[in-house]
Order: structure tokens, then C-alpha cells, then sequence
């Protein structure tokens, strides 16, 4: 038996997960549910729970859980199923652990799915030995099906300093059990591992093993040391300062080009360490090699290759013949990053992502590279966030932001407007809005990976569950067919522009203070002065809080400049409507109050929930999804789920919105105001415990000059209706049927009457297959819905779904006009999970509305036969035919047809060294007035083999192919870079090493684009090369190197001209043979010298140049040399360089740490 301590003080990453043991059942009354928790820092934590909401409501601090379970870390609890609310299918979980200074940490939601029986609570600990120890082998069970050790952390609050102390156990006997960290300890095949992060200090770290019997059959203990201060660094710093001559048979083509003397330099370093055991610094410089004066600035060019980074998840992962790999501890895009980090606070420079919340009004999300200082001490208030936060950033991107809008279409496939995306820069959200008034009545932060997926390079977003367009309602009374509120997907995220650099800067912050526990106040600023965009907004707000469901929101914010990106597509993305089109160019004022009142929080009897606001927007008032033409109002207030008696409930809403006319410069006109009052009374008498009767009220006042004066019947006036709805729960307490009728009882005005009948039902013919439908007729015509789905398990599912919404061609919200007959929207999909290798998924989604139809689909199949082979293949796509006439224009709209395909294949065998990833991306759009023309091909890959311990196979595949038509636009220059290497790195002795490798280059820079290899003003080429490169230690004192290449290809030079611009020479021959000898020479102590000749025979001009260099080296210390050298020739050693400026003198400085 083996057992070894391992210590780490500058990697304590946290961990905090939950999962259930048979999550993929389906649950029924009575059963138990078992929850196991894991964290490796308990140390830190004073109590952990389970919570657990409805299904229904998103997971926010402000939202109640149904119950909450008291659990032991790293052991579980047992909890048996409560009683339900009506029609729930799903519960959702997390797990919270609060720090001994009362500040908490907590996992994302996960779900429970549930049967159609219900059940009485009646709870059960898990706490005992005896439960602990039979958890910790149910744990042994779920090894390779569920990941523990991964990190679920979505809330983070807990200040965590020490060390991390790892556990590693092999050969361990059938039938015994291990012990550490007082915990059981999880066992896979005879081996084990147990991390701890621990605080610093002197520790003692014991491990137990006992028999079958449960005797102690070894103990293991070791004092371990976690110091205060910790450090770990890598550096080197090069300047060279020279005289390049270039060759006498060029000349010079810009000026400037030799000149007298140059500095270049590099600089490269990471450090990171921790400080007095309360700071972790973290930094890292590779400013690349440059002029000594540019090496700090941005980088500021746009390169093809960073398109290929969204390709791999992985973002690279080099070998480099060796068996080294890259971590990326410093995120950063540009070249240099610092953290300083005390707990929660935080001071960098890199990359991060600035997240503004706790105000409606100036809510933001944007991934940045620049400055960022973020301040939250470790107090908190009694229910556990964080007493004070501040954050301030600024920035210079060079990226754009967007924020586009989908009105759900019932499918999973939404196309943003933009590609080339910067990775881990989106945020999704859905919002339940008012249709008519905009006001969001909802929001539900999605997770990437638990509820969608995203496509970086064509801008494609998977939702993992379709998003219908509406909620539904079950209201006395419903405005139109289809009632409910509006859903819409807002995705914000950054991408790289296609034509465009970007200049300027932004920068802002909040700050917030808890004042005790009831009392919040926040003030939040920024500027933004990117591309064409400047703006800024600043304002402050106040929280008065009794209870997490009890509140008063206050809030003022003044706004200056437009929005930036913001566009609406209500068909899945295959067309927007541009939203940044207003005429105001002024600042703006816009404040709100809003509030809610849960009636238990002042009476335990009582049920019910009171809500309020008021909203006022200047025009010209800007925000995340408003940029506003007029000044705007709103103001409502909502009664839901209040308990009159035992059986009657109460439900009362109104709402009011009020836009002014504003003149549109673009038409040249006044566009007129509009105003919206809508009021909802519904009582809701539970006959007894199958039987409900619904009756109630509903007002609606409308004003919409401009539709009544372009002729549209039932846009302006008022009226009362009058409605039932009585509802039937059969036997198993989830299915429905109802029946509904409504009338108008009195109208003014020529508003459209809201006459309608209807039945519906939403019914669980089994465990696993469940329905739904609706039909109805009235006023505006037939209406409905059905759908059916079908789980057989919680990985299959099946569903298809039907609407038909005779009230849509008037919503204020379509980005398009719609003419002709209605024939509904259909969705159909499945996901299908075939055996353990096989699993896939489909979805087509088809909308048919008379002169315009339009389709989305997706597809895709996952084929994983081990744990070393996998391959996805995904296919998504989207046709518009549209036929209507464009007001403004007269012509017809263009039909729009795209079809996006990506294959990705991974192997990854550690046993038999071999590694691979490929994976390829083909767009095909096309639009019938050529302004969507653009076929793009991206791919990326690397094999790597180990054939044996001394050789290495290396391989790599990076390209871009554009295909662009005449009135379109691409993000990418056309770009492929080929490698084929082979390497001996032999482990027994150092003396002679080799790298072949050849190289197929393709660099086809734009005017936009610079050259991949080479400045903005480098050369446009296509080449094969190939090189070997070989040294040996002759003798301790004498290295030789060899190298030959030769290059077989064309290049092109980039001129510019001060009539026509910047252009390219034509095609130029550029094949070229390298040979170099190289010499290194250990003279003395301290002293070194280096000789190479070189020969470059170019095959155009028939020549051949021969050239050497010469440096003397002086060593100070271990740490830094200084040498004084000549370069004969003017070429490069590389064949990519196709410059001939490199003759002349250098004084070479060298340090390392």
C-alpha cells in the first residue's frame, strides 16, 4: 500500500459541488431523495444546506426556497419528497455554505424531475457514522459518472488563505476503507485521492486504514508546514541594440525602413506568490519581440489566427517535443497581466469581465482587457452578503459590444447578429416582458454548459431548452389567443469587427453599502467612447429590505449618447431590426421605484404577494435593451396568490404606459404617441380538491394614433371584458383539463372586441409521455396550441409543439411586417441519448405565415465509444423566403438562406502517448440581394505521438477560407499554416537533439488584416517549407548546430500609393534553400562565443548569399550576459520572412531568473 502527501500553496483552488445519487429518475411521493456534498475547504465553513426551490422560479437571493436541509459537508443528507405545488414537473436544488464571519458560497441550480404522485415531508439526517460510511460507498459507485472533484461554484463570497494538501492512495486491498480529513475517503480500483485546502500554520495530516472488520490496519501521519509567505517565478529579459544596413541591391520602400540605429527588445516573465498569508500576487509580461519604444503598447492589429482560438475549447494545447504543456494562469489578451488579491479584493490589469448589477437601470456585462480594482471586505449582513462592495475599471478595447433580442420561437437555434465573438464574453438572459409596455416581469441568468452552448466564430447559440414565445396564462381573462407575457432570450456578449479598428476607451464602477441589514445604497458611472459610440451614464439607487421577499427599490440614473449594438430579431436571428436608430442626441433622466410585499413576513397566516413600480425615461435614455426615441412612463401594481378565505384567492394587476410622439428624422416625420392601460381581476374559488372556478375582470385602454391613421381597425380605444375558467385536476394531481369563455361587456373607441371560447388541457397520459393542448375562437380568429413530449428517461426526450396566434401580426414588437394567412408555427425535436456511445439530437422549427416563411433547424451526433474517442458533429441552419414589399424602398425584402456545419474529433490515450483534436467549421450564406454572400471554412487541429521515449510526432492545422461576394463583408483574411514535426529529445543524456519539421504557409493578409507573419505592411505569401534543425554536445566546452530548409513558393509586397492607396504587387517567385553551421564555444569561465554561417539561394534571381554572424558573450553571475555580435547577412534564419533588412552590428543583453 502507497500513500503520499503532496502540498501546494500558490494552486488552493475551492470546490463546492452537490449532486444526487440516481439524478436521472423520475421521483415519487415518499421516495428518498439522496444529496451528496463535496468541498475541499470545510475547514473554512461553519454550516452547509441544501436548498430547494420550485421549478418556476428562478434561483436568486431574493427567491424563497420551498425548504431548506441542514447537511454535512463531504457526507449528505437523505430527504424524502414534501407535497407539491400544482402542475410542478421539477424542483431545483443548490447547495449553500455560509463562513464563519457569515458570508456565503453557493453552487449553481440543479434539478430534481418528478413523477406525477406526491408526498408528505417528513425529512431524515444524514449525519450518523453509519450513513456517512454508507454514502461514502455510494460515492465509490457514481466514480465516472458524476465529477465531485469539479467545481460548481456560482456564488463566491468566502475569504479562503492556506494551502492545498493532496492525499494520493494506491494498492489498497479489497474490502477496506480509508479515512482522512475526518471523512470517509472514496476508493476506485485499489487507488484514492483526497485534497484538503488547509489554513497556514503547523499541520498534522493523518490518513487511517482499516480492515473489513473495521480494525485499524495502518496509520499514516505527516506534519505538514503551510507558510505565510510563498513564492514561484520565471523570467527573461532581452535587448538588443544594432545597425541593420539591408542589402545595397534594394531600396528603400517607405522611409524610415534602416534606420541608423535600432533598440529592439523582449521581456517575459511569470510570477506568483503569496504575501504574508493574506495576499496572492499573480503577474506575467511577454511584451513579444519589437522596437524597444512599441514592445509595451497594445498589440493593435487584428490577426487572423485569433479566429482559430474559438475553435478549441482548449484554447491550444501545445507540446512542444518535450512533454510540456501550457496552463494559462494569467488571462490576458494583450501582453501583460497583475493580480493582487486579499480575499475578496482584488487590484489587475488583464482580463475580466465587468459584471453591474443591483441596478436596473445600468445593468451591464462586459468581458475587457485593462484595469479593474474591486474592493469587498469580509463583513457581512445577518442573512450573508457581502456589507460593502466596490468595483472601478477602465479599459481601451479592441472589440465592439452588441446586445441582440429574441422574441422565443419555440426552438433551441438563435444566430446573433454578429460572428467572431471574443470567448466567455456573452451573457445570457431570458426576461418575461409585457408585450405591449416592455415592463420586465421576470429574469433568469442562464448557465453555459447547463442550459445552452455557444458557437464563438458563427455567432450560434444552442439553447439545451426551447424557448416559446409566450408564458401562457390562466387568468379570468387573456389579451388575445395566446395569453401571457412576451419571452425573450437578451444575449450581450463582445465581438471583433469585420472592417473596422476599434479606438477609445471605457471606463465605470459601482459601489454599494449595506447600512445594517435594511438599508442598501449604491452609485453607479461609466463612459463609453468606442468605434462610433460615445456615452456615458451615471446615477445612484437605494434598497429598503425588511426580508429577502419584502422590499422597496429607489432609483435615479442620467444617460448621455447612444446605445451601442442593440438589435431585435423576433425570427431566431435570420433577420434584425436595428434599434440604435434614433433622432435624440442629448442627455436623459430616468428613475424608478419598485417594490414587493410577501404577506407571511408580517403574518404567518396570511399568503399573498403585493408588488409596485413606477418607471420614468427621457427620451434619449439609454440602456442595456432601450435607446429611446420619446420620453417614456410606466407604472403598475400587482396582488398575487392573496388567501381571502380557505378556498377563494385573489389576483389583481394593472399597468400603465405612456410614449410621446417624437419626429423621426429618417422618414422625415412625426411618429405619433401611444399609450397602454391594462387592469386583471381574478378570483380563484377551489370548489373542492378537483374542481376550480376562475371569474373575473380585465381593462383595456389602447391609444395608437399612427396605426388608426394607416388604417389598421382596432387600435385605439377602450374596453371591459368579462370571463370563466373552470378547471378540473384528475386523479394523479398534475393533469388539467379546463374550459374557458370571455366577452366584451362594454367598448369605446374603435378597439377590436375580445370575444373568445376555449378548451384546453395539459395531461400525463404516463410517467413519461405528457400533453398539451388548447383551442379556441373569437374575435380575432382561431387560436391554439398542442404539444406533446415523450422522456423515456432523463437523457431522451422527444417533443413537438404547435401554435397558432391569430393576434401576432400586431405586435409592436416584429421586426418585420407581416402579410397573409396565419398557418402557425411548428416545432419538432428530439434528443436521443442510443446507447453508451451513440447519443444525438434534432430540431426544426418552421413558421408559416402567408408571403413570408421561414425555417431553422439544427442537428447533431455525438459518437463516444471510450473515454479516449470522441466525435461531435453538429449542423444548424436557417432559410428565409420572404415575399413582402419594403415600405421604404418599394422592392421585395431578399430572401436569406444559411447552413453552418462543424466535425470534431478528439483522442487523447495517455498510455499509448498519442493526441489529437480536429475540428472544422464550413458557413455557407447567401442572401438574394448579395449583401449576405459569404462562404467561410475555419479549421484547427494537432496530432502529437510519443512514439517511444525519446521521439515525438508534432502536428498542427490552423485555416481560414473565405469565399466573399461582391457587396458583403467577412471578419476573416484567408490564412492556412500546416506543421508536420518530428523531435528527439532523448531522457538519458542531453547531447544531441533534432526537430524536423515541415511547414505549408498561406498568409493572405487584407487592407483591413495585417499579415500573420510580418507588420501591417508585411507580405502577402503561400510557401511550403521545411526545416531540420540539429545540435550536439561535441564536448562540455563545444556545441555544433546544424540547420537546412528550403522554401518553395510565391510572395507579394503591400504598397501604398498617395492617389489609390494601400495595394498589393503582383505574384513574385520566392523559392529559397537555407543552410546554417552553427558553432557555440565555451572559451573560458564567464565567456562564450557563437559563429554561423548561412547560405540563402533564391531561385527567382538565380543567386546565392552568403552571410554569417559572430557574438562574444560575457556571463555576470548566474543570471545575465552581455554580447557584442555582427550579422553578415541580410536574411533570416526563418523561410516565412521574406525581408531582407537584418546585415549589421548588435550589442545583445540577457537575463533570466
Amino acid at each position: 500500500m502507497d500513500i503520499e502527501v503532496k502540498y501546494d500553496g500558490l494552486d488552493a483552488k475551492p470546490v463546492l459541488n452537490v449532486e444526487m445519487i440516481n439524478s436521472d429518475r423520475l421521483y415519487r411521493m415518499g421516495e428518498n431523495v439522496e444529496f451528496v456534498t463535496s468541498s475541499n475547504y470545510p475547514a473554512f465553513i461553519s454550516k452547509a444546506e441544501v436548498r430547494i426551490f420550485a421549478d418556476d422560479k428562478p434561483v436568486t437571493p431574493d427567491t424563497m426556497p420551498v425548504t431548506t436541509i441542514p447537511v454535512r459537508l463531504n457526507g449528505g443528507t437523505v430527504w424524502q419528497l414534501p407535497p407539491l405545488p400544482e402542475a410542478d414537473k421539477e424542483l431545483t436544488y443548490v447547495l449553500r455554505v455560509y463562513g464563519k464571519n457569515g458570508l456565503y458560497d453557493e453552487t449553481g441550480p440543479r434539478r430534481i424531475f418528478l413523477s406525477n404522485d406526491n408526498g408528505l415531508l417528513v425529512g431524515a439526517d444524514a449525519s450518523s457514522a453509519e450513513n456517512r460510511k454508507r454514502l461514502a460507498e455510494a460515492r465509490n459507485q457514481m466514480q465516472g459518472e458524476l465529477d465531485l472533484s469539479r467545481d460548481y461554484t456560482k456564488t463566491r463570497n468566502i475569504a479562503i488563505n492556506g494551502g492545498k494538501v493532496t492525499i494520493y492512495g494506491s494498492n489498497v486491498p479489497d474490502g477496506y476503507s480509508v479515512e482522512a480529513f475526518n471523512d470517509n475517503v472514496p476508493i476506485e480500483d485499489g487507488r484514492f485521492v483526497m485534497q484538503r485546502i488547509l489554513p497556514a500554520g503547523d499541520r498534522d495530516v493523518g490518513v487511517k486504514v482499516l480492515d473489513p472488520q473495521g480494525k485499524e490496519a495502518l496509520q499514516f501521519s505527516r506534519d505538514v508546514d503551510i507558510p505565510q509567505s510563498e513564492w514561484f517565478y520565471v523570467g527573461m529579459a532581452d535587448l538588443t541594440i544594432g545597425q541593420n544596413t539591408g542589402s545595397d541591391d534594394i531600396e528603400d520602400v517607405r522611409p524610415g525602413e534602416y534606420d541608423e540605429v535600432y533598440t529592439k527588445g523582449r521581456l517575459t516573465y511569470y510570477l506568483k506568490g503569496k504575501i504574508k498569508g493574506k495576499y496572492l500576487l499573480t503577474s506575467s509580461v511577454d511584451t513579444g519581440e519589437g522596437d524597444l519604444k512599441d514592445i509595451f503598447s497594445d498589440l493593435g492589429e487584428k490577426n487572423a489566427r485569433d479566429a482559430l482560438k474559438n475553435l478549441d475549447p482548449n484554447d491550444y494545447y501545445p507540446v512542444y517535443g518535450d512533454d510540456s504543456t501550457a496552463v494559462e494562469d494569467a488571462p490576458t489578451r494583450g501582453k501583460f497581466f497583475v493580480r493582487l488579491q486579499h480575499n475578496n479584493s482584488q487590484v489587475m490589469w488583464g482580463d475580466y469581465k465587468v459584471k453591474i448589477d443591483g441596478t436596473e437601470l445600468q445593468r451591464s456585462d462586459r468581458a475587457l482587457y485593462g484595469a479593474q480594482a474591486v474592493y469587498q471586505p469580509d463583513k457581512s449582513t445577518s442573512f450573508g452578503v457581502p456589507q460593502t462592495k466596490v468595483q472601478v475599471y477602465g479599459a481601451q478595447p479592441d472589440t465592439l459590444t452588441a446586445t441582440d433580442q429574441f422574441l422565443g420561437t419555440g426552438g433551441s437555434v438563435y444566430f446573433l447578429n454578429h460572428d467572431d465573438l471574443v470567448a466567455n464574453s456573452e451573457t445570457l438572459t431570458v426576461e418575461i416582458r409585457d408585450g405591449d409596455t416592455g415592463v420586465v416581469r421576470d429574469t433568469k441568468t442562464l448557465i453555459y454548459g447547463q442550459d445552452y452552448t455557444i458557437d464563438y466564430i458563427d455567432g450560434r447559440v444552442l439553447l439545451n431548452d426551447p424557448l416559446n414565445s409566450r408564458t401562457g396564462s390562466s387568468s379570468a381573462v387573456s389579451d388575445g389567443a395566446v395569453g401571457g407575457n412576451d419571452v425573450y432570450l437578451v444575449v450581450q456578449y463582445d465581438y471583433d469587427p469585420a472592417t473596422e479598428d476599434v479606438d477609445g476607451y471605457v471606463y465605470g464602477g459601482r459601489a454599494e453599502q449595506w447600512l445594517g441589514d435594511h438599508v442598501r445604497v449604491g452609485v453607479t458611472g461609466s463612459s463609453d467612447s468606442t468605434g462610433d459610440v460615445s456615452s456615458s451614464a451615471y446615477g445612484g439607487d437605494v434598497r429598503l429590505r425588511y426580508t429577502d421577499r419584502t422590499y422597496i427599490d429607489g432609483e435615479i440614473a442620467n444617460t448621455d449618447g447612444p446605445a451601442s449594438g442593440q438589435s431585435i430579431s423576433t425570427d431566431g436571428g435570420l433577420t434584425f431590426s436595428e434599434m440604435n436608430t434614433r433622432s435624440i442626441d442629448k442627455g436623459a433622466l430616468g428613475w424608478r421605484l419598485a417594490g414587493q410585499a410577501d404577506l407571511s413576513d408580517f403574518n404567518e397566516a396570511a399568503e399573498g404577494l403585493l408588488k409596485g413600480y413606477f418607471e420614468h425615461k427621457d427620451a434619449g435614455f439609454t440602456s442595456l435593451t432601450d435607446d429611446l426615441d420619446a420620453p417614456e412612463t410606466k407604472w403598475g401594481a400587482s396582488i398575487s396568490e392573496l388567501a381571502v378565505t380557505d378556498y377563494l384567492d385573489l389576483s389583481l394587476s394593472y399597468d400603465y404606459y405612456d410614449r410621446d410622439s417624437y419626429f423621426n428624422k429618417e422618414s422625415n416625420s412625426v411618429v405619433a404617441g401611444r399609450q397602454k392601460q391594462q387592469g386583471d381581476l381574478t378570483l380563484k374559488q377551489q370548489i373542492n380538491a378537483d374542481w376550480a372556478l376562475s371569474y373575473g375582470l380585465g381593462y383595456t385602454l389602447q391609444r395608437d394614433p399612427s396605426e388608426t391613421n394607416a388604417g389598421d381597425y382596432g387600435a385605439d380605444g377602450q374596453r371591459l371584458d368579462g370571463g370563466l375558467r373552470l378547471t378540473r385536476t384528475l386523479d394523479d394531481d398534475i393533469s388539467t383539463i379546463y374550459a374557458f369563455g370571455q366577452a366584451t361587456a362594454y367598448r369605446e373607441g374603435n378597439i377590436d372586441r375580445n370575444d373568445r371560447l376555449g378548451v384546453g388541457t395539459s395531461y400525463q397520459l404516463t410517467e413519461r409521455v405528457a400533453v398539451n393542448g388548447e383551442v379556441s375562437y373569437g374575435t380575432s380568429g382561431i387560436g391554439g396550441l398542442a404539444g406533446i413530449s415523450y422522456r423515456p428517461n432523463n437523457d431522451d426526450r422527444y417533443y413537438v409543439n404547435y401554435v397558432v396566434d391569430p393576434n401576432r401580426s400586431s405586435d409592436w414588437s416584429r421586426s418585420y411586417d407581416l402579410y397573409g394567412t396565419d398557418l402557425g408555427t411548428v416545432v419538432v425535436g428530439a434528443e436521443k441519448r442510443v446507447d453508451d456511445m451513440w447519443s444525438v439530437y434534432a430540431e426544426n422549427n418552421y413558421d408559416f405565415y402567408g408571403d413570408r416563411l421561414s425555417t431553422t433547424r439544427g442537428y447533431g451526433i455525438k459518437f463516444a465509444p471510450d473515454t479516449v474517442v470522441t466525435v461531435d458533429a453538429q449542423y444548424q441552419g436557417g432559410l428565409v423566403n420572404d415575399n413582402t414589399i419594403d415600405e421604404t424602398t418599394g422592392l421585395k425584402n431578399p430572401d436569406f438562406n444559411r447552413d453552418a456545419f462543424s466535425l470534431a474529433f478528439d483522442y487523447d490515450d495517455e498510455e499509448q502517448g498519442l493526441s489529437a483534436r480536429l475540428k472544422g467549421e464550413t458557413r455557407f450564406q447567401s442572401s438574394s440581394d448579395g449583401k449576405r454572400n459569404v462562404d467561410s471554412y475555419l479549421t484547427s487541429g494537432f496530432l502529437n505521438y510519443k512514439t517511444n521515449e525519446n521521439w515525438r510526432l508534432l502536428t498542427s492545422l490552423d485555416a481560414v477560407w473565405n469565399n466573399v461576394g461582391e457587396n458583403a463583408t467577412s471578419s476573416f483574411a484567408d490564412y492556412v499554416e500546416a506543421t508536420v514535426g518530428y523531435a528527439y529529445r532523448p531522457i538519458d543524456n542531453d547531447r544531441f537533439n533534432a526537430l524536423f519539421r515541415y511547414t505549408f504557409l498561406y498568409d493572405m493578409p487584407t487592407i483591413s488584416n495585417a499579415a500573420v507573419y510580418g507588420d501591417r505592411d508585411g507580405p502577402a505569401q503561400r510557401a511550403h517549407i521545411l526545416n531540420a534543425d540539429l545540435s550536439y554536445d561535441l564536448t562540455k566546452q563545444l556545441t555544433l548546430g546544424a540547420k537546412y530548409g528550403f522554401r518553395i513558393g510565391e510572395s507579394r509586397q503591400r504598397l501604398s500609393d498617395p492617389v489609390y492607396g494601400d495595394f498589393y504587387s503582383d505574384w513574385e517567385n520566392s523559392n529559397q534553400h537555407l543552410a546554417i553551421l552553427r558553432a557555440d564555444f565555451h572559451v573560458v569561465n564567464n565567456w562564450d562565443f557563437l559563429a554561423e554561417g548561412r547560405a540563402l539561394y533564391s531561385q527567382s534571381s538565380n543567386t546565392t548569399d552568403l552571410g554569417a554572424l559572430t557574438a562574444l558573450y560575457r556571463h555576470f553571475g548566474e543570471n545575465v550576459k552581455v554580447g557584442l555580435g555582427y550579422n553578415f547577412a541580410d536574411f533570416s534564419d526563418d523561410l516565412r520572412d521574406q525581408t531582407f533588412n537584418n546585415r549589421g552590428w548588435f550589442i545583445n543583453i540577457v537575463g533570466k531568473i
